[in-house]
């Protein structure tokens, strides 16, 4: 390895190094700190001494070691990786010519919007609320009942057990049994149903984990205040 690449990863190493002094905080102080992100301020303003003496900070630092080390992999996929890294800590991933961190990105991308959800089958919007359940939340709870919703024929079961939600065909409505229109179970996946409802689908919300979304309202602004753009649109860089 040259010593130029051995200079661009002490460059990350001392980025990534937190200062004496706050080694010599407490524990329990460090445990209720939560870990700096990319783009938090004691990140991008900490000032650092760079192995050739220069004064920087920690977000230049880290840029540089990974533009430096994506321009040299024979990696495809790390090139990619560390060249983005590199655009974030600079401020150059933008959407709509705002900074954008890769954490807002996921969260934009990977939430549908209710026109998405409605005109999605029946099992897509149940999958979906799947992989929402918090196994905290639902430990020890079990839940059943049947869902029929308007233009789909069949009677599901849904059951909730040992931690997950179970999908099955039903061949009639049971005591406990909910009806709703598609808007309504988009509506419910994402989080904007009415839990006035006080039916078994509000029950069941109670153990869903939506933190990975972006807010229903957040993310219908970000698409009206630009006509025409879509989630998948690509980002300005």
């Amino acid at each position: 390895m040259s010593n130029r690449i051995l200079s661009f990863l002490a460059c990350a190493s001392i980025a990534l190094t937190p200062s004496l002094g706050a080694r010599a905080q407490s524990t329990d102080r460090a445990a209720a700190q939560p870990a700096a992100s990319w783009s938090s301020p004691s990140l991008v303003d900490e000032s650092v001494v760079a192995p050739n003496g220069a004064v920087t900070t920690r977000a230049a630092l880290l840029a540089s070691a990974a533009r430096a080390l994506g321009q040299r992999t024979t990696s495809a996929n790390a090139r990619g990786f560390y060249l983005t890294e590199a655009l974030q800590l600079e401020g150059g991933l933008k959407v709509q010519d705002q900074p954008m961190t890769l954490d807002a990105i996921r969260r934009f991308v990977g939430t549908p919007g209710a026109e998405q959800l409605a005109a999605a089958s029946v099992d897509e919007n149940l999958e979906f609320v799947r992989y929402l359940v918090d196994p905290r939340k639902a430990e020890g709870l079990r839940q059943s009942f049947t869902l029929a919703v308007e233009g789909d024929p069949r009677i599901r079961r849904i059951e909730l057990r040992n931690g997950v939600i179970v999908i099955s065909d039903a061949e009639a409505a049971s005591p406990t049994h909910v009806k709703l229109t598609r808007q309504e179970l988009a509506a419910f996946v994402l989080g904007t149903r009415s839990s006035s409802a006080g039916d078994a689908l509000t029950a069941l919300d109670r153990v869903l984990d939506r933190s990975d979304l972006m807010p229903a309202a957040a993310r219908e602004s970000v698409l009206a205040s630009k006509p025409g753009m879509k989630a998948s649109d690509e980002l300005e860089h």
